[in-house]
């Protein structure tokens, strides 16, 4: 269980990073969620997903027109149906930020007010290019965590992340920006109605 859980906690960090999510044929529902969701003013469509094992589950929503491996924004939604601790997963969340910040002081993160049994971190991470002084990507997530209980009567735990990007030259004014618009991201995702998992 703990391997599950550690995927669960890492596998929406910089995702892209390290492999594209290329995907041929149009990606399965396999959570029995609408395959579009809006959010603010952008409406995401569900462009790729992953049962990697019997107790984990992930989807990947993304606007019109933009691609896994260089997206400007996604909505995620990840599931695990088993026994979680949900404040365990979200404090190694926070402990995993606080190692990398130590390297990284460009990393920020914090602890936003959630609904009542669950917890939002709102994060933004920087990696660098091939250079290894140059940044290439700013990746600013909201993640919001909640328990749920299945079809079975099983408890599980769920994940719903919404990611913004910038590359290159359009990173010091994405940084620049977030100082004055941060809330209003934690407040779409605070407020967001998490469909129902009817297919688990």
């Amino acid at each position: 269980m703990a391997s599950i859980i550690k995927t669960f906690i890492t596998a929406t960090f910089l995702v892209s990073l390290n492999m594209a999510f290329a995907q041929t044929k149009p990606a399965a529902d396999i959570l029995g969620v609408p395959l579009t969701l809006s959010l603010g003013s952008l409406k995401y469509k569900l462009s790729w997903s992953s049962h990697p094992n019997a107790n984990y589950y992930k989807e990947e929503f993304l606007p019109a027109g933009e691609t896994s491996a260089k997206f400007k924004n996604m909505i995620l939604l990840d599931a695990v149906t088993s026994s979680s601790d949900l404040d365990a997963t979200v404090d190694g969340k926070l402990a995993e930020l606080a190692e990398l910040q130590k390297t990284n002081p460009a990393i920020f993160f914090h602890e936003a007010t959630a609904p009542a049994g669950e917890r939002i971190i709102d994060f933004t991470i920087t990696a660098y290019g091939a250079d290894g002084k140059t940044l290439a990507i700013a990746e600013r997530n909201v993640y919001r965590y909640r328990l749920f209980t299945d079809k079975a009567g099983n408890k599980g735990m769920l994940l719903f992340a919404v990611a913004q990007r910038a590359y290159g030259n359009a990173i010091p004014a994405f940084l620049a920006k977030l100082k004055t618009t941060r809330e209003t991201l934690v407040r779409l995702v605070r407020e967001f109605s998490i469909p129902a998992f009817t297919r688990l």
